[in-house]
């Protein structure tokens, strides 16, 4: 008998609410890592938002919002500059 059960996870990454990607779900996980690289065509720096949500993939009922992070594009490049 299992006690401590894992979520099985994904994440939505969208970019401005119209480019979407989902990376595959993770069964019984804990502390998910993707490892998975998405391409997004970008127009304005400062303007682009992206947006990670991730959810509980759920097999009989609705999938399960576990959280979820809006950043500005600008505000990535910048620290990838500072590396």
């Amino acid at each position: 008998m299992r006690i401590l059960l894992g979520n099985n996870p994904y994440c939505i990454v969208e970019m401005n609410n119209n480019q979407r990607q989902i990376t595959p779900v993770l069964y019984d996980s804990v502390f998910p890592e993707w490892n998975v690289s998405f391409e997004f065509f970008i127009c304005d720096l400062n303007k682009n938002i992206i947006k990670c949500s991730i959810y509980d993939r759920k097999q009989f009922s609705i999938d399960r919002l576990l959280g979820y992070i809006e950043l500005p594009v600008s505000s990535l490049i910048d620290r990838q500059q500072q590396q």
